[in-house]
């Protein structure tokens, strides 16, 4: 990992922990680093015994002994299941991961393996809709037993009261726990920050952000000069850009074509309606709830898009390009803004950053209010249940995953996973806490030492991660040591960005809901709520596409119109008042 992707992670203040499905990269050319560091783990390995009693002895597993657990997920790269952690992992856990990852859009492939009932041990889903299509299959485990018997320090930490009772809030309506969430850390004790404190020294919550503007930095400080708060402003922004006489092959704007639904609910928050756990229904006063597509302001958020277009601040590409060309383009710092989740930001900025061209660039989030609106009313999906990581019933061992859970969220475990090595990786400094030194960095800009190669922290976008280690005073996460909150620790990019009014640390504190009567509305499988709920998430992803290209203001409402009818079709209000009706039931 290079100092500026480090730096960066930082500057999001431990914002979200589905960062890593961008950045599990097995660099080859560090081939000599990979032999150092692999000698030290082994070195380690021979002084280090194994952790709880009833994970083996002191010299760890047999090969005969240990299980292996395949892991799919959305990354563009997989894990090695050799690496020097993994191994240690296996040699201290009895446990052996497979990963099997799917660059770009995997919607389709889960598709198809929850249809054809060919599933991997387990499945960690980062798409509501595919979320809820799963946890309503009878091919999931019910984790609660296996947490009870197995791992009495995750169940813990998931039940705790000061993690919003993960485990509560995640229950289905029968009591069984079909999830772990992969994107919220996790506090060890109540005497820590709270997440929703504005006061907290970071001066943000550490929480993931949903639907965003997000603009170029530092283009909106040259073409703009000030935060853009509506959609007037960004207007205003895009045509600056627009107008800069920027490189060819760039625009002010871009998207892509399975977006629209992100699109839309930035229309909804932005204009004060508080959206619900699964992204697709919205409310004003948390009793009645629509379909993002009924909100009066959405058709005329449809119509902006269209004259964005019209007036050439659009890609012409964006309402028909897939995924990857859009990952691609802003990658290169090639469109000034975007309208979406933050799912992809993360990977782009770590992109941009390894550019030497681009190192100072950042897409930023734009909290956008419409005049009038003084809240957004921000899900945080986390806490609200929408994504997360399932065992399925084609695991023969699903203790077994359980069991090395309890490991990783050992000390013991977090150092290794998290950390690496003592004296390769991080040192224990005169604090007496893991931390990075400049030599260690300077080997990781030059790769000597490749943090992805090691292995270390793969399981940080499968699970959720403590953010302490039992000490409540050692951070959990390399990325977070105390080194890179130094003066000497931090990059030119992130002094720029914090000196500057484009600061967004403080933008979101107080934002963000808890409401878990709102999480978990997928209706039950096999019943006409949950046909409805499959059928209409195409043709909202269609209707933006289709009406950014479409001749004029007067088609975009006839599309949009026509895209409505054929939700009604579909039965959309019979699953909106079954949705009013589970909200309701949980009050």
């Amino acid at each position: 990992m290079k100092k500026l992707i480090i730096s960066m992670l930082l500057v999001f203040a431990l914002v979200f922990s589905l960062i890593g499905c961008g950045q599990g990269s097995n660099n080859q050319s560090v081939q000599e680093g990979q032999t150092t560091q692999a000698a030290a783990t082994t070195q380690a390995a021979a002084t280090t015994q194994a952790g709880a009693a009833d994970q083996g002895s002191a010299e760890g597993f047999s090969e005969a002994d240990m299980v292996t657990i395949t892991i799919t997920m959305s990354r563009d790269e997989a894990p090695d299941p050799n690496s020097p952690i993994m191994v240690e992992n296996a040699k201290r856990t009895g446990v052996k991961f497979v990963f099997d990852c799917i660059p770009g859009d995997p919607n389709e492939k889960f598709a198809m393996m929850l249809a054809s009932n060919n599933l991997s041990d387990v499945m960690v889903i980062n798409n509501p809709a595919m979320f809820a299509q799963y946890k309503v299959s009878d091919h999931i485990i019910n984790l609660l037993p296996l947490l009870e018997q197995y791992a009495p320090t995750a169940m813990e930490l998931y039940s705790a009261e000061w993690n919003n009772n993960m485990i509560k809030a995640s229950l289905t309506d029968d009591g069984r726990l079909l999830h772990l969430t992969f994107d919220a850390e996790m506090l060890r004790s109540p005497d820590e920050p709270l997440f929703e404190d504005p006061n907290h020294p970071d001066g943000y919550e550490w929480q993931p952000w949903n639907s965003n503007l997000y603009a170029l930095y530092p283009a909106i400080k040259d073409v703009y000069g000030k935060k853009i708060l509506n959609m007037d402003e960004w207007y205003e922004a895009m045509v600056a850009y627009r107008d800069s006489d920027p490189a060819p092959g760039t625009y002010a704007s871009t998207m892509h074509s399975t977006n629209g639904i992100q699109m839309i609910s930035n229309f909804v928050v932005m204009n004060g309606g508080k959206v619900a756990g699964d992204g697709v229904f919205y409310t004003d006063d948390d009793k009645t709830f629509r379909h993002l597509l009924r909100h009066p302001k959405v058709l005329d958020g449809l119509k902006f898009l269209n004259n964005m277009y019209h007036e050439g601040l659009m890609d012409p590409e964006g309402p028909l390009q897939n995924r990857d060309a859009f990952k691609e383009k802003m990658s290169a710092g090639r469109a000034f803004s975007y309208l979406g989740i933050w799912h992809d930001i993360y990977s782009i900025n770590d992109a941009i950053q390894e550019n030497e061209t681009t190192r100072l660039w950042q897409y930023i989030p734009q909290r956008l209010m419409e005049p009038g609106v003084s809240r957004r009313w921000e899900g945080n999906l986390a806490w609200l249940g929408i994504d997360g990581t399932m065992v399925t019933t084609a695991c023969k061992h699903p203790e077994k995953f359980v069991q090395f859970l309890e490991f990783l969220y050992s000390d013991e475990g977090q150092l290794l996973n998290n950390w690496g090595i003592e004296g390769v990786n991080y040192i224990i400094n005169a604090d007496g806490v893991p931390d990075i030194t400049p030599e260690i960095e300077e080997k990781m800009n030059d790769n000597t030492i490749n943090m992805d190669s090691l292995g270390v922290a793969i399981f940080f976008s499968i699970v959720n991660q403590p953010l302490h280690l039992t000490d409540q005073k050692s951070v959990s996460l390399w990325w977070n040591a105390p080194y890179f909150l130094s003066e000497e620790g931090k990059t030119e990019a992130v002094s720029n960005i914090a000196a500057s009014e484009f600061n967004f640390y403080k933008d979101w504190a107080g934002f963000y809901y808890r409401d878990v009567s709102l999480r978990n509305l997928a209706p039950d499988d096999n019943t006409p709520e949950a046909l409805t709920a499959a059928q209409i998430t195409t043709p909202v992803n269609d209707l933006v596409a289709k009406a950014v290209l479409a001749g004029s203001a007067a088609e975009v409402e006839q599309i949009y119109n026509a895209t409505l009818a054929q939700l009604e079709g579909y039965g959309l209000p019979a699953l909106e008042k079954f949705v009013e009706d589970k909200v309701a039931s949980r009050k």
